[in-house]
């Protein structure tokens, strides 16, 4: 056992249940296209970080087709996320990894493919002096959240979506006296101009000989080819 668990939360890749605000721009299918290859890229990054032992939530089971397979090629360790709203599955995860012996853990989504594994090992570090550590995301929530040693009440129990999530967490944070620090900030994948944005930033780091997720490049690529003439964002 690692010092370090990972859980990445992820819901099964079917059309017309993931990625809906993308929609109509772009297709049901294309949007669980993207659900794939950023669960396939996710998946591919963890595994050039050290120390650290990955788990993914999946919903709604993970007993689909689409996990199973998954399961089976990569070796992931793989649990039903359990909770009403997303904040009190994050809580339950951390319950569960630290019922597991775990020192430290983090959560991630698969909807922010582009940051590099070092912001993960980032975290990791940080845990050995924090109580809590956030990755701010640019839409005010966070693209990963990390504890140590106990699963503290820090995650709001309302809508998730909204742009005050992160501040939220900090408030319980202090109100708990924790200490806490933050990762560089980035950004999540949930409109037709992060796509935009993401396709051409992947470009760039391509061309620096950074860490990109390749899948995601080229299924950016092909939707973007695809749709560019249907919008004007």
């Amino acid at each position: 056992m690692n010092p370090t668990a990972l859980v990445i939360f992820a819901k099964c890749p079917v059309p017309g249940q993931v990625n809906t605000r993308l929609q109509p721009l772009i297709s049901p299918r294309d949007s669980a296209r993207l659900q794939e290859v950023w669960i396939l890229d996710t998946i591919e990054k963890v595994k050039n970080v050290a120390e650290v032992d990955a788990f993914m939530a999946c919903a709604p089971s993970e007993h689909t087709a689409f996990f199973q397979d998954l399961k089976s090629k990569t070796g992931i360790e793989l649990f039903l996320q359990q909770g009403n709203t997303l904040g009190l599955k994050i809580q339950n995860a951390f319950s569960e990894m630290f019922a597991r012996g775990y020192r430290k853990m983090a959560v991630i989504g698969v909807d922010s493919p582009t940051f590099p594994p070092e912001l993960i090992e980032e975290a990791s570090t940080l845990l050995d002096n924090h109580d809590v550590v956030f990755g701010p995301s640019k839409d005010g929530g966070y693209y990963l959240a990390g504890m140590r040693n106990q699963p503290h009440a820090i995650f709001p129990d309302d809508d998730m979506g909204t742009e005050d999530v992160l501040q939220k967490a900090m408030d319980r944070v202090s109100e708990l006296n924790l200490r806490v620090s933050t990762l560089p900030p980035w950004y999540d994948l949930d409109t037709f101009s992060d796509l935009k944005f993401a396709c051409s930033h992947i470009s760039l780091l391509t061309l620096a000989g950074k860490y990109f997720p390749v899948r995601t490049k080229e299924a950016l690529e092909g939707i973007l080819k695809k749709n560019y003439h249907q919008s004007k964002i």
